[in-house]
């Protein structure tokens, strides 16, 4: 498995989130049954329905996912996800897929990255399943327009009932967790610091918001705001990831 750090330091995650992605529940939750895919695909529904097909084997669910697209996207997924329209609804079983897809700033290299529970990024030389071998093939050497990110979490609903409303913001830099911080409390300027210099964090009405980067483009700074469990804003030049999780 490779760490938290080292993801950051992926070259291909780098060139997206560099460019200001915020890129939702890569992250999982401890206490909860999560598999997660993050990959740069070309504009192709072939790609698409590769990435799906390899991801449902995997997760071995039916469930109706739910999707955060633009509409044209979203009716291509729809289109190549066998039950994006009469599959099963997740939330009466226990269990949730989330996919979402946009349009990169820049093309980059084709590539795929999981993650689990554990929060730890697959190594696709050891972790990697014979389907996603095969994907992670039939990326190489081509350039990637869209970014996908697909989550299975199987959801422990008892604790989630009594815990629903205990988020904490954990900060993290290059050298580790630098803070975890009650999502609920007003912070105007926290101040992160990094290999380009500080990254500004506010926190106000249970929203945390990125609204100052030192980064070339700065872009992380228009991801918008999060305050939903699971959701990250990451910046890979300045090794930032800013996560929000449960108390």
């Amino acid at each position: 498995m490779l760490s938290r750090r080292t993801f950051l330091k992926s070259v291909g995650i780098a060139a997206a989130l560099g460019a200001g992605f915020g890129a939702g529940k890569l992250f999982s939750l401890s206490g909860n049954k999560t598999f997660a895919l993050h990959g740069f695909i070309p504009a192709d529904e072939k790609y698409a329905a590769d990435v799906f097909s390899a991801f449902i084997k995997k997760i071995r669910s039916n469930s109706t996912p739910i999707i955060y697209a633009e509409q044209d996207l979203k009716r291509m997924i729809e289109k190549v996800y066998p039950a994006a329209v009469n599959g099963k609804y997740g939330l009466s079983s226990k269990e949730t897929i989330s996919i979402r897809m946009n349009k990169l700033n820049t093309e980059v290299n084709g590539d795929i990255l999981l993650s689990d529970a554990s929060a730890a990024v697959f190594n696709p030389d050891e972790d990697f399943t014979s389907s996603f071998i095969w994907l992670r093939k039939s990326l190489k050497n081509t350039k990637a327009q869209y970014l996908i990110s697909i989550e299975y979490k199987e959801n422990d609903l008892f604790s989630s009932l009594f815990k629903a409303n205990d988020k904490i913001v954990v900060i993290e830099n290059e050298k580790g967790i630098v803070d975890k911080v009650d999502i609920n409390k007003s912070y105007k300027n926290i101040l992160i610091d990094g290999p380009q210099g500080n990254t500004a964090l506010q926190i106000s009405d249970g929203l945390a918001h990125v609204h100052k980067s030192t980064c070339r483009h700065s872009i992380c700074t228009k991801a918008g705001f999060i305050s939903e469990i699971g959701s990250i804003i990451a910046c890979a030049p300045n090794k930032v990831l800013i996560k929000i999780e449960k108390a």
